[in-house]
Formats: structure tokens, sequence, C-alpha cells
């Protein structure tokens, strides 16, 4: 399972955002300074009482429809018994208790000065990309062709190990289970 809730987000976690300085050499105070206001940006953004809203309205919809997913009715046969086990597997599913957990673990990240945290939760893609971006000083489009190449880059390895180092590995066992 990936350490954040989003794929992008891997850019803002602290050992990946130092390789992409450290890809363009900025010295250490440089790098500091960088590294401090993309901190204040995605703290600033998730304290946001709309922006919370809307990372919790969208966790609590995947938890939603990952419940009802896994939901088998095989053995039901008829339509009135097929509603009765519908109407309680939805309201077995807590919204108010999936959305206390989601904005909790916010405002921990938050007060625990803690990215990782709240980069396990935190889904705003669009934001995530543009701080990301700003850690180069160039726009979204030019980061995310930039990454690629980065990544793919032989001759300076560190984006890729960073990356490596915090995803966890791939193998032929953990694939047949999943």
């Amino acid at each position: 399972m990936l350490p954040v809730s989003e794929v992008e987000n891997l850019f803002l976690l602290p050992s990946v955002a130092n390789a992409i300085l450290d890809y363009d050499s900025h010295d250490v105070e440089e790098k500091a300074v960088r590294l401090s206001k993309l901190k204040a940006d995605l703290f600033a953004e998730a304290a946001r009482p709309d922006i919370q809203s809307a990372i919790v309205v969208e966790h609590c919809r995947r938890r939603i429809d990952r419940a009802l997913k896994i939901v088998s009715f095989e053995d039901v046969e008829d339509e009135g018994e097929l509603g009765v086990q519908l109407t309680s597997r939805i309201a077995s599913i807590n919204v108010a208790a999936l959305a206390k957990e989601i904005r909790d673990a916010i405002n921990k990240a938050i007060s625990d000065d803690d990215i990782p945290a709240l980069l396990r939760v935190y889904d705003r893609k669009s934001h995530v990309v543009a701080t990301a971006a700003h850690l180069r000083g160039v726009r979204k489009d030019v980061f995310a062709a930039w990454a690629v190449r980065a990544i793919k880059d032989p001759k300076k390895p560190g984006l890729r190990d960073a990356i490596k180092e915090v995803v966890p590995a791939i193998n032929a066992a953990s694939v047949a289970t999943s």
C-alpha cells in the first residue's frame, strides 16, 4: 500500500521533495527556504474548512463505495430480503465516524507538523502538483513532464531512488493476493 493517498503526493514527502531540490543542485539554505514554503503552503491549504470538507466527503465516498463493492447478495432469494439486506448494509456505514476520523487525521497532522501523515489523507491532486512544481519554480505541466524525464535519468538517479525508498516493493505474491 502506498504511504500516501494519491500517487502525486509522493513528490511532497520530505525525502522526495529533497531529492527534487538536489536534482537542481540547490544549496542548503535555498532548500530550507523552499521546503519551508512547501510545508506552509500545504498546511495552510489543508487547514481551510472548505478544503477539509472536500477531502472528508471524498474519503467518505471512497469508503462507502469500497464497502458496498464487497457486499455479496448471492444467498438472497427474493426482492424483499434483498431490500432488507441492502438497507442493513447501508445503515452499518457510519458516515459521521468516517468523517471525524479523516478530519481528526488532517488536524493532527497539521498540529504535529507531520507532512507524511497529512499526505496519507490529503487528496487535492491539483494543489499537490502545483506545490511540487513550486519546488522547481515552474508550472504544473512543465513539472509533470520534467518529473517523468528526471525519474528516468540514468545520470541522476536521486529522485528515482527517493521514490523507490518510500514506495513498497511489488512482488508476485503481493499482486496475487490483492
